[in-house]
C-alpha cells in the first residue's frame, strides 16, 4: 500500500497525436501545481511548446513521440494503422524504457499518462487517461471486440484509469467512454483548458485546424481557397505552435499559428461560429465555451467520425464531411441547426482528483 504522502512529485506525459492530448491535461496540471505538487511534463518538443505557454516554470523533459500520421485517402485509414502497428509497439517499449531510466534520476511519486500505453512503472502509482475505452474501427464487430480486449488489457496494467467524460450515458463521447470500463476506473468529467468570459458579443468566424499530417494541411488548403471569396470577419488558427511562417491573409482576415489558452478562450467565447475537427479535446472546449460549431471529422479517423455522428444526434453540433466541405455549405448547416444549450460540469475533475490523489493507495484493479 502506498503512503498517504504519495504524489508529491508527479510526471505527466501526453500523447503526441495532435495537440488535443497536450491541451486537455492543462486543467490537471493546474490542479497539481495549485495543490503543491512538483510537476514534470514529458512529451515532444511541440507538446512542450503548447504547455509551456501556460506553465513556463515547470520542469520539461523531451520524450520521443509515436510519430503517427494519417493516410492521404481516408478510406485506407484502418489498413494504414495496421501497417503502423509495429511502430506503435516499438514506441510503447521505447517510452517504457525511457521512464524506467528517468525514474532512477527523478524519483517521481506519481505517473500520469494521457494515452501513452507504455508510460507506467511497476513501482510507482501509474494513471492512464483516456476517453476511448471502446475503440471503434467501423471495420467489423469482431475487430472492435478484439481491439477492446487488447485496449483493456493494456489499461489494466496501470493502477487507475481516469475517463474525461460524464459518468451518465451518453456523455460527450457516447459509447467510446461507456460500457465495460476497467475495474476501479473513475469518470473525472470533461476537461477544458479554456476559461470563457461571460456575456461576450459573438461576432465573426473562427476556424481551428489540428491533428496529424497530411490531413491537417489538406483541410487547410481547402479552407484557404474558400476564404479567398469570403467577405466576413474570420480568424484562422493553424494548430502549429512551433511554426514561424504564416500564409498571407486576405483583407479582414487574421491567420495565427497558435493561441495560448486565455486568448483562445476569449476568441472561442466571442466567435459567432467555429469550424474545426471533431477531435475530443476540441469538442470539450466547444462545449465549455458554449460556442456553436460545425465539425469536420478527419477522413477515415473512426473515432472522429463516430464523435461527429454522436454529437449531431445528441444536438450538440452538426458535421460536414471533408470531401464535400464548402464554406457556404458549413454556414448553411450551422444556420439550420438547433444547438443544444445544456452544459456538463467542467469542475467535476476537481472533486474526483481531490478524493483520489492524496492517498493513491496502490493498485485498485482487481
Amino acid at each position: 500500500m502506498y503512503p498517504v504522502e504519495a504524489s508529491r512529485k508527479v510526471v505527466i506525459a501526453p500523447l503526441d497525436w495532435g495537440l488535443g492530448h497536450a491541451t486537455r491535461i492543462i486543467p490537471i496540471i493546474r490542479y497539481l501545481v495549485d495543490s503543491g505538487r512538483r510537476v514534470t511534463v514529458a512529451t515532444t518538443s511541440v507538446g512542450i511548446s503548447v504547455i509551456q505557454t501556460e506553465f513556463p516554470d515547470l520542469e520539461y523533459l523531451t520524450l520521443p513521440g509515436y510519430g503517427m500520421d494519417y493516410p492521404r485517402r481516408g478510406g485506407y485509414f484502418f489498413l494504414h494503422m495496421i501497417r503502423r502497428l509495429p511502430r506503435m509497439i516499438s514506441a510503447m517499449f521505447r517510452e517504457h524504457r525511457w521512464l524506467r531510466n528517468a525514474q532512477r534520476i527523478h524519483r517521481w511519486d506519481l505517473i500520469i499518462s494521457d494515452n501513452r500505453y507504455g508510460f507506467r512503472h511497476p513501482g510507482v502509482p501509474s494513471v492512464f487517461i483516456t476517453h476511448q475505452i471502446n475503440i471503434r474501427t467501423e471495420f467489423s464487430r469482431g475487430a472492435d471486440l478484439l481491439l477492446k480486449k487488447i485496449n483493456l488489457a493494456l489499461i489494466r496494467r496501470f493502477d487507475a484509469c481516469w475517463i474525461p467524460d460524464e459518468e451518465a450515458m451518453p456523455g460527450l463521447a457516447g459509447s467510446l467512454s461507456h460500457g465495460g470500463i476497467p475495474p476501479g476506473s473513475r469518470y473525472i468529467g470533461p476537461l477544458s483548458r479554456l476559461m470563457p468570459e461571460a456575456d461576450l458579443r459573438r461576432l465573426g468566424l473562427l476556424i481551428l485546424l489540428s491533428g496529424p499530417e497530411p490531413q491537417r494541411s489538406i483541410l487547410e488548403s481547402r479552407i484557404l481557397h474558400a476564404l479567398k471569396n469570403y467577405q466576413g470577419t474570420v480568424t484562422l488558427v493553424r494548430g502549429l505552435p512551433a511554426e514561424a511562417d504564416l500564409p498571407v491573409p486576405q483583407e479582414g482576415q487574421v491567420i495565427l499559428n497558435h493561441l495560448p489558452a486565455a486568448e483562445m478562450g476569449r476568441m472561442m467565447g466571442g466567435a459567432e461560429l467555429v469550424i474545426c475537427r471533431s477531435g475530443y479535446s476540441s469538442v470539450m472546449d466547444l462545449v465549455c465555451t458554449e460556442t456553436p460549431a460545425v465539425l469536420i471529422p478527419t477522413p477515415g479517423q473512426t473515432e472522429q467520425e463516430y464523435l461527429a455522428r454522436h454529437l449531431e444526434r445528441e444536438g450538440f453540433f452538426p458535421f460536414i464531411d471533408q470531401h464535400t466541405f464548402t464554406l457556404e455549405g458549413a454556414l448553411s448547416v450551422a444556420k439550420n441547426f438547433r444547438f443544444r444549450l445544456n452544459k456538463p460540469d467542467f469542475q467535476a475533475y476537481l472533486r474526483v482528483l481531490g478524493e483520489v490523489l492524496p492517498g493513491m493507495k496502490g493498485p485498485i484493479k482487481s
